[in-house]
């Protein structure tokens, strides 16, 4: 699975998370593969303290702070106009990764430049906190109600996939 991926931008938004979140990201994150981590501020209550805790990171970041609430996409748009990547990934800021979590999704990009990919998404238990390993026969989706749910993969998909859970939903 080796191809070029060129430079990624990682953007992420922040709105109500704590000041620990991305810690793991950071952790795990080359400089030669991330030229540039793009924070949008959308207009949180943090401010200064933000400031403070950005200038920690081992990568440099680019900190937008929006004067106003904009929302999820608005402050997404506004974080990619200043960043260099030439695949932008949008992560929420709370996100944990794991080894090997981004070649997958770089590998199916650099195959099709017009490709929108998502992982499988782990889950931390908010009543244990225990890590749960995601299910590769589900997809995430969103009902009627615009409320997110995890719906199984159904039987006719997995057979066109021919039973290879590394095969892309369609």
């Amino acid at each position: 699975m080796k191809a070029n991926y060129g430079t990624i931008g990682i953007l992420l938004i922040w709105r109500t998370c704590g000041l620990f979140d991305c810690k793991v990201l950071f952790s795990k994150a080359r400089q030669k593969m991330f030229p540039d981590f793009v924070f949008t501020d959308d207009s949180s209550y943090l401010k200064k303290p933000l400031d403070l805790y950005i200038q920690r990171f081992p990568l440099p970041v680019h900190l937008v702070h929006l004067k106003e609430r904009s929302g999820l996409i608005r402050s997404r748009l506004e974080g990619s106009k200043i960043s260099k990547g030439k695949v932008l990934l949008f992560l929420d800021a709370h996100v944990e990764v794991t080894e090997g979590w981004l070649e997958p999704l770089l590998y199916r990009v650099s195959t099709d430049r017009k490709r929108v990919v998502a992982p499988i998404i782990d889950v931390i238990s908010d009543e244990t906190f225990e890590y749960v390993t995601a299910s590769d026969t589900t997809w995430g989706g969103f009902n009627w109600h615009l409320n997110f749910r995890w719906y199984p993969v159904p039987k006719r998909e997995m057979e066109r996939r021919n039973h290879d859970r590394s095969a892309p939903i369609r």
